[in-house]
């Protein structure tokens, strides 16, 4: 089992034992339900009687000894209810009534009035199961209204006297009080340890991702560098074959000074010969033709038709050759000018050609080549 799971389950214990004691304890102790009407008003201000139940009701809470039912909570049960009376209801059947309706376990109720100079607050606790006052609290004050707020920290102090939790039931409280605090700094501690185990863990990872990133990078540079190694290699390499593209370069050119004569009259040889050849198969096509005209048979028409045909085509033939011998002519003239002008001192030789090739008078292939070579 990992660390984080034995902190995980650490801490689900110790809040699973928090919350059984806090249940333990709240069965045993369970506040009691309250709450209160509005203060009947007599001879004083509807808002005067309002003002003296919030205070009443602030003095209440403050003691933390009851569950108490807000005001504007208690009006809307109480509507749905479908209670008849208002908000203050003064008489203890009523008051119990509106206890019943909302649920609760003691209710309050009373009045405040004024009779000439002075100030009369007549204050009940009633237990809504029995119908029974718990409680009566009577005050009289002569002066201005404002001191009765001190008698409603008063009264709420002998309520809670009368209703509120006994020594057991506040030593239950305390005890209650000390376990939470123990639970949850167990809670604390428990969770404390569990983040201190997955923080460890978590620079555990950092810190083998940062050796990862490292070892990553050091791969990365030893490629780099083998990869610069190679690049000056090629470099290398490159200036070597460029060294010897340059010699050869070189060494072509001064063959160029006997080869390129060589090649010029020898593609004037060809193209010579290429034209007597070409020349001597238009003639023999000319000679199969008119005998193909004068052919007194089927078989003999055929024969020299086809002889025909054949020595146009070789004709042609011969003429492609004759224009490629012509253009390589052509070409090693215009380059010996340019690259060797030299060379053109070597010989005076310096023939022109004219070369026009005449259709057929059967509009088949090519007809006579007629050249005109000029010295």
């Amino acid at each position: 089992m990992s660390k984080v799971l034995l902190a995980r389950k650490i801490y689900l214990s110790l809040l699973l034992t928090g919350l059984v004691a806090n249940i333990t304890f709240a069965q045993g102790l369970r506040k009691t339900t309250l709450s209160l009407m509005d203060l009947t008003p007599t001879g004083v201000s509807q808002s005067d009687g309002a003002i003296l139940t919030g205070a009443l009701l602030t003095e209440l809470v403050n003691a933390n000894v009851f569950e108490i039912v807000e005001l504007s909570k208690r009006d809307e049960i109480l509507r749905e209810q479908g209670f008849q009376q208002s908000g203050a209801c003064d008489a203890s059947a009523c008051i119990v009534e509106a206890g019943q309706l909302l649920g609760v376990q003691k209710m309050i109720g009373g009045s405040v009035g004024k009779l000439g100079g002075t100030w009369t607050v007549n204050i009940r606790l009633l237990d809504v199961k029995t119908g029974k006052v718990d409680k009566s609290c009577t005050k009289y004050y002569k002066g201005e209204i404002d001191q009765l707020l001190s008698y409603m920290r008063e009264i709420a102090q002998e309520i809670v006297q009368a209703a509120g939790p006994t020594a057991e039931q506040l030593e239950a409280m305390r005890q209650k009080a000390v376990a939470d605090s123990i639970a949850q700094a167990r809670i604390v501690q428990a969770r404390i340890a569990a983040e201190a185990v997955v923080k460890r863990q978590a620079e555990q990872k950092r810190l083998a991702a940062e050796k990862a990133t490292r070892d990553s990078l050091d791969r990365v540079a030893y490629a780099k560098r083998q990869a610069e190694i190679e690049a000056q290699r090629q470099a290398m390499l490159e200036k070597q074959r460029k060294q010897e593209v340059a010699d050869s370069i070189a060494w072509e050119a001064n063959r160029t000074k006997i080869k390129y004569p060589v090649l010029t009259y020898g593609a004037l040889s060809g193209s010579l010969l290429t034209a007597l050849t070409s020349y001597y198969f238009h003639l023999e096509a000319e000679s199969n033709y008119n005998l193909y005209l004068n052919a007194t048979t089927p078989e003999d028409a055929a024969k020299y038709r086809d002889d025909t045909d054949k020595n146009d085509k070789l004709a042609a033939k011969t003429s492609y050759v004759l224009i490629g011998f012509v253009a390589t002519y052509a070409a090693s003239l215009f380059i010996r000018t340019k690259m060797h002008p030299e060379l053109s001192k070597q010989s005076s030789l310096a023939p022109e050609l004219n070369l026009s090739l005449n259709p057929s008078p059967r509009g088949e292939g090519l007809g006579g080549v007629n050249l005109t070579w000029r010295f």
